[in-house]
């Protein structure tokens, strides 16, 4: 697009927006045969795995567990 004179953060932005669009569209693109119940529960179920890892990643490591059984 501007060609090889765009360097350092420039370069990162613009690489940023292309991935970024990309992502946007082989979403549209997944989305566009599903009905409105099925984008729904994708939705859902997306926000519910997000959540979960949030939740549990910090109970991952066995050195944590040991010193959660600990302090029970």
């Amino acid at each position: 697009m501007f060609g090889d004179k765009i360097y350092g953060e420039p370069k990162e932005a613009v690489d940023n927006i292309i991935e970024e669009s990309f992502e946007r569209y082989s979403q549209a693109k997944e989305k566009k045969g599903k009905s409105a119940e099925e984008q729904m529960i994708d939705s859902v179920s997306e926000q519910l795995t997000s959540v979960i890892i949030t939740c549990v990643k910090p109970i991952v490591c066995p050195l944590q567990r040991l010193e959660l059984w600990k302090s029970f």
